[in-house]
């Protein structure tokens, strides 16, 4: 690309009859100039790209990390999911095992008593019958003495 300086910097072959030195001058200078301003705004919006590539480099490679980070984020969660699941069933089985331990102890319990009363039954039975035969023997006793 031809630069503002060598359009300046441009001499012409001169003849007699040639083209009007001063209006050849101010044309080139008028050129030169808008060639300049065109020049330096082209300069600036390379720059300005070459920005905003690093700029779209930077957020690709931002948006890759945060689409890292929210795979990491849910594998976590499924694994903490699937944790406490397991946690459950665990406490879970943990309480049916004591729920069963407790029923059967009450129903041991239980047996224990039914077994101390018929024993208490068979007791009163007893004694019973023995205060019977005793009372009936204080009567027979005291029939005897009439």
């Amino acid at each position: 690309m031809i630069t503002p300086v060598e359009i300046r910097n441009k001499e012409f072959k001169k003849n007699l009859g040639g083209y009007a030195k001063d209006d050849v001058d101010d044309f080139f200078s008028m050129i030169a100039s808008e060639y300049d301003a065109l020049y330096r705004d082209n300069i600036a919006l390379k720059d300005k790209i070459t920005m905003l590539k690093d700029a779209i480099k930077e957020y690709k490679s931002m948006e890759a990390a945060l689409q890292q980070t929210i795979v990491t984020a849910q594998n976590v969660a499924e694994e903490v999911k699937r944790t406490a699941q397991l946690n459950a069933e665990s406490l879970i089985k943990e309480a049916e095992a004591k729920s069963n331990e407790i029923i059967t102890k009450a129903e041991a319990q239980v047996n224990t008593v039914k077994a101390k009363n018929a024993e208490v039954e068979q007791n009163y039975a007893i004694y019973k019958s023995k205060i019977r035969a005793l009372v009936e023997g204080q009567l027979k006793y005291l029939d005897e003495l009439e």
